[in-house]
C-alpha cells in the first residue's frame, strides 16, 4: 500500500468517528482522581477541570500480551509512543511525549503512579524504572492519563507534563484462573499465568500470579543472541473489614534488555532503516568492531515494588486512607568499548596500576593484553612501557610488542589478544514511603487533603572488566574490576502537601480549588578523579546538597459546566513543579545554591459531550515552562562526537531562562455504529517551541549545542492524528487502529537534515473465544496480533534532543497468543 493510501484509510477511519462522536466521560467527583465507572471499549475521560483520558482494559486486552504496557495509550489525543523494539520494551528507545514534555533516556518529566503510589521516575538512565518493571500487563485494569495538569493530590514530583496513573484489577471474589502463552516473530516467547483464590476467611480475596518474555531484537532478522528477557511475580490481596478495606500488592522484575542501537542519521541514511547500529556477531579478532556488538549491549535490573494500602470509612462524612511502599532496584548499564584503559600511577619512582586514581593516570588505551589478561602499552621512542599490575606481576611491552614496536606475532598471528573491556554503570537504590489522604464529604464541599512522604537511597558508580580472551569467545572475567570511575550515594527526602476542595456551587456548576507545596532535601557524597593525588592517594569524599522545595504554594483551580445532560465544558489553570533529582548530584560541578527546580503553567479549555451511543471531547491548552534544567560544560560534550566512556562526574546543570512552551488542540471522538461495531478518533495539533535561547549538551556524547528561542522542541510532532475500529459479535472480536505521526525536529537546534519524516503505522488484532461453561468465566481464546501490518519503514527512536542519535523502527511483526481461562 502506497504512503498515500494509507494516510488516506487513516483520515477516513478519522473522519468517521469525528463526524459522528468521541470518548465517553465517566461521571464523577470533579477532583477524584480515579473513575468510579469506565466505558471500557477504547478510550474515556474523566468529568473533572481538565484534559484526560481513562484507557480501558478492552484497549489492553487488544494488544499483544508481550507488549510494553504503556503501548495502550498510544491512541490517546496528546501522546506520541516512541520506540524501536518491536514490544517497546527496550528501555534505551522507548519514550514518552506529551505536550511536548518527555520520558527518554536521560529525562523524566512525567509522573507515574500505581494504584496510587508513586514510582519514581521513568527514566532507566536516571535511575528509574518504567512502568513495566512494576506490574504485569494482564494486571491492569486502566490508565488515567492526565495531560498537561495532575490531579493535585497526586504523588508526583516531576509531573511537568501530566501524570500515568495506573491502575489494577481487583482480586476475583470466586476462584479461577487463567493461562496464557505467546509465540511470535523473532523467537518471542511469553508466558502468563494468574490464579485467584476466590474469597478465603470470609472476607479477603488473593491472587498471584508470573509472566516470562524471551523475544530476540528484530535487527540482522533476529539472529543474534541479544534481546529482552524478563521474569515477573505478582500478587494482590484485598480484606475486608468492618469499615476498613486493606489491600496489599507485591511485584519482582527480574530483566536483561538489550536495546537497538543507535546510528547516526547519515548511517541510517545509508544502511537504510532495516538495521540498526549494532554489529551481529562477536569477533574474535577486533575488539573496534565488538564495540557495538548487540548482545553485551545490556540494561541488566532487579525491581521489587510493594504497598499495603489502609482505607477506612470512618463515617458518612469522614475517609482516610494511608499506604506505606517499599521499592528496591538494583542491576548495572552494559558496553564494550575497545581496548583496556588501566589507571598507572608513580609511587616512589616505580609505575604502578591502581583501580581508583585521577584523570591523568588513565591516560592511554592499550589494544593489546598479555597472556593472564593485563594491558600492554607499546614502546615509547624505544623504551619499553612497564608497570606492576594489580595482580602483582611485572607487564612490559615486550609481552605483545618487538622492540622496533612492531606488533610481536606468532605463527604469523598477534602473539597477543586484543583487549575488549566491559564497562558497567552500576545502580542500586531503596525507596520508601507513605501516602496519607483524607477526604470529607461536607455536602456541597468535597473537601481532600493529604502528605506524601519519601526516603530514597541510591548508590551510583562505574567499573571496569575485561574479557578473558576474545579469540576463544565472549567470556568476562567475573568480579575482576581493574578499574573504577566513580562511586556516588544520594539521600533524598521528600514532603508534599495538598489540600483541595470541590464545590458544588450548584447542581450544574462545579468549582475545584487545590494548593500543594514540596519540601525536597538532597545530598550526597562523590569519589572520583578529581578527589585523588597523583600518587594515588585519597583526598576524602566530595560533599554536596541541594534544596528542591517548590519555590511558592503550586495553585489549581478549575470548573465543570454541565450546559445540558449531554453536553458539559470546563476549564483550569495549574502550577506544576519539576523537582531537582539526586541526579543533577552526579555532576559535582553545579552550583546547587543557585539551582532551582523547574515549574510549568498549564491554561486548559474544553468541552465533553456524552450520549447513549455516541461521545467527543475536545480541549484547547497552552503550556509554559520556565527554569528548565540543562546540562552543560562536560569538556568531552564540547569537543568531541561518538560515545564518551570516560564520562564522569564533570559538568554542571543550570536553569535556562527559560524552557518548552506549547500551544495546542487535542480532540477524541467515539461512536457505537451498531451493536457490534464501534469507531474511535483522535486529533493532535501542536506547536511546541522553546521559549529561550540557551545552552545545552547531553552529557553522554554530545556537542554543546545552542538552543534558539523559537525553534521547535525534538520529539514532538506537529500533527497526530489516530484512530480504530472494534467489531465485536459473538466469539469473535477484531480491532484495526491507526497512527499518524507527523513530521517532527530531530536535534534542538532544528537541522533540516535530522527532520524525522511522518509516518503510519496500522496494528491488527483478532481473537476467537470459546466458551467451556454456561458462564464466561472459563473459556480458550485464540489471538493473532499484527503490528506495523503494511511493514512501514520510519525512524522510531530519538535519543534526546542534543545528542542527534536515532533508531529505526520495527518492521511488520505477527504474535499468536492462546489463552486458558478455568
Amino acid at each position: 500500500m502506497s504512503v498515500t493510501n494509507k494516510h488516506a484509510l487513516l483520515v477516513s477511519v478519522g473522519l468517521l468517528a469525528l463526524a459522528s462522536a468521541a470518548p465517553v466521560f465517566a461521571q464523577t467527583a470533579s477532583g477524584s482522581a480515579e473513575p468510579t465507572q469506565v466505558d471500557e471499549i477504547v478510550v474515556t475521560g474523566q468529568a473533572v477541570a481538565r484534559g484526560n483520558n481513562v484507557v480501558g482494559h478492552d484497549r489492553i486486552d487488544a494488544l499483544p500480551a508481550a507488549q510494553n504496557i504503556v503501548d495502550a495509550i498510544k491512541l490517546v489525543p496528546g501522546v506520541s509512543i516512541r520506540g524501536s523494539d518491536a514490544l517497546n520494551n527496550d528501555p534505551w528507545t522507548y519514550a514518552i511525549n506529551i505536550r511536548g514534555f518527555e520520558v527518554n533516556q536521560r529525562s523524566s518529566k512525567i509522573g507515574q503512579t500505581l494504584d496510587g503510589v508513586p514510582l519514581f521516575n521513568a527514566s532507566y538512565y536516571l535511575g528509574g524504572s518504567p512502568a513495566q518493571k512494576y506490574v504485569i500487563t494482564e494486571s491492569v485494569d486502566r490508565i488515567v492519563v492526565s495531560q498537561g495538569t495532575a490531579d493535585v493530590g497526586s504523588p508526583a514530583a516531576n509531573a511537568l507534563g501530566g501524570t500515568l496513573a495506573y491502575v489494577t484489577r481487583e482480586p476475583s471474589a470466586e476462584a479461577g484462573g487463567l493461562i496464557r502463552a505467546t509465540l511470535g516473530d523473532f523467537d518471542t516467547r511469553r508466558y502468563f499465568a494468574r490464579y485467584d483464590f476466590g474469597t478465603l476467611f470470609g472476607n479477603t480475596r488473593l491472587y498471584v500470579a508470573g509472566s516470562q518474555l524471551d523475544a530476540k531484537l528484530w535487527p540482522h532478522g533476529g539472529a543474534t543472541p541479544a534481546g529482552i528477557e524478563q521474569v515477573s511475580l505478582e500478587a494482590k490481596s484485598v480484606t475486608q473489614f468492618d469499615g476498613l478495606t486493606v489491600t496489599g500488592f507485591v511485584n519482582y522484575n527480574d530483566s536483561d534488555d538489550d536495546p537497538i542501537i543507535e546510528s547516526s542519521r547519515a548511517s541510517l541514511d545509508t544502511r537504510g532503516l532495516g538495521v540498526d547500529g549494532s554489529s551481529a556477531v562477536f569477533n574474535p579478532l577486533s575488539a573496534a568492531a565488538n564495540e557495538n556488538w548487540a548482545d553485551d549491549w545490556a540494561a541488566i535490573r532487579e525491581n521489587a515494588f510493594a504497598y499495603l494500602k489502609f482505607d477506612w470509612r470512618l463515617n458518612d462524612v469522614i475517609s482516610l486512607d494511608v499506604t506505606p511502599y517499599v521499592q528496591t532496584n538494583e542491576g548495572v548499564g552494559e558496553f564494550l568499548p575497545p581496548g583496556l584503559q588501566p589507571r598507572i600511577v608513580t609511587v616512589g619512582g616505580q609505575r604502578r596500576q591502581v583501580v581508583f586514581g585521577n584523570a591523568a593516570s588513565r591516560a592511554r588505551t592499550a589494544t593489546f593484553q598479555n597472556s593472564v589478561g593485563n594491558a600492554v602499552f607499546n614502546y615509547t621512542g624505544g623504551v619499553a612501557d612497564s608497570y606492576i599490575a594489580l595482580d602483582g606481576t611485572t607487564v612490559t611491552s615486550a609481552d605483545c610488542y618487538t622492540a622496533d614496536g612492531a606488533v610481536r606475532l606468532t605463527n604469523g598471528q598477534p602473539t597477543c589478544a586484543q583487549g575488549q573491556s566491559y564497562r558497567n554503570s552500576t545502580y542500586d537504590h531503596t525507596r520508601s514511603g507513605v501516602v496519607a489522604n483524607a477526604r470529607l464529604d461536607l455536602g456541597a464541599h468535597q473537601v481532600r487533603a493529604g502528605v506524601w512522604y519519601e526516603n530514597l537511597n541510591r548508590d551510583f558508580g562505574r567499573q571496569w572488566l575485561r574479557y578473558q580472551d576474545i579469540r576463544t569467545g565472549p567470556v568476562i572475567v567475573e568480579n575482576a574490576v581493574y578499574r573504577q570511575d566513580f562511586e556516588q550515594t544520594f539521600e533524598t527526602d521528600l514532603y508534599k502537601f495538598y489540600v483541595a476542595d470541590d464545590w458544588s456551587v450548584t447542581q450544574d456548576l462545579t468549582i475545584s480549588v487545590g494548593l500543594q507545596h514540596f519540601l525536597i532535601d538532597i545530598s550526597g557524597q562523590t569519589r572520583d578523579e578529581t578527589r585523588y593525588a597523583a600518587d594515588g592517594g585519597f583526598n576524602g569524599f566530595l560533599t554536596s546538597s541541594v534544596s528542591s522545595d517548590s519555590d511558592q504554594i503550586l495553585p489549581s483551580v478549575g470548573a465543570v459546566y454541565d450546559v445540558t445532560e449531554d453536553f458539559q465544558v470546563f476549564g483550569g489553570y495549574s502550577r506544576n513543579s519539576g523537582a531537582i533529582g539526586d541526579w543533577a548530584l552526579e555532576k559535582t560541578g553545579t552550583d546547587f545554591a543557585r539551582l532551582e527546580p523547574e515549574v510549568s503553567e498549564n491554561l486548559e479549555l474544553g468541552a465533553r459531550y456524552s450520549a447513549p451511543r455516541l461521545a467527543a471531547a475536545a480541549t484547547l491548552f497552552r503550556t509554559e515552562n520556565d527554569k528548565a534544567i540543562v546540562f552543560l560544560d562536560e569538556t568531552f560534550a564540547s569537543n568531541t562526537g561518538g560515545i564518551n566512556y570516560n564520562v564522569g562526574t564533570g559538568g554542571t546543570y543550570v536553569n535556562a531562562p527559560g524552557g518548552i512552551q506549547t500551544t495546542g488542540v487535542e480532540a477524541s471522538a467515539q461512536v457505537r455504529v451498531t451493536d457490534a461495531l464501534s469507531a474511535y478518533a483522535a486529533l493532535t495539533v501542536l506547536d511546541s517551541q522553546y521559549s529561550a535561547t540557551f545552552n545545552a549538551a547531553n552529557y553522554g556524547g554530545s556537542r554543546r549545542t545552542q538552543v534558539t528561542e523559537g525553534n521547535t522542541v525534538p520529539g514532538t510532532p506537529d500533527l497526530l492524528l489516530a484512530g480504530s475500529l472494534t467489531y465485536e459479535t459473538g466469539p469473535f472480536t477484531g480491532s484495526l487502529t491507526a497512527r499518524y505521526v507527523g513530521e517532527s525536529e530531530g536535534d534542538a537546534q532544528n537541522r533540516p537534515e535530522l527532520v524525522v519524516p511522518s509516518y503510519t503505522l496500522l496494528d491488527l488484532s483478532a481473537a476467537y473465544r470459546l466458551p467451556l461453561g454456561d458462564d464466561d468465566a472459563r473459556y480458550i481464546e485464540a489471538q493473532v496480533a499484527v503490528n506495523n501490518v503494511t511493514d512501514e519503514r520510519y525512524i522510531g527512536g530519538i535519543l534526546d534532543e542534543f545528542n542527534q542519535r536515532y533508531t529505526p523502527g520495527a518492521p511488520r511483526t505477527v504474535y499468536f497468543t492462546v489463552s486458558a481461562a478455568f
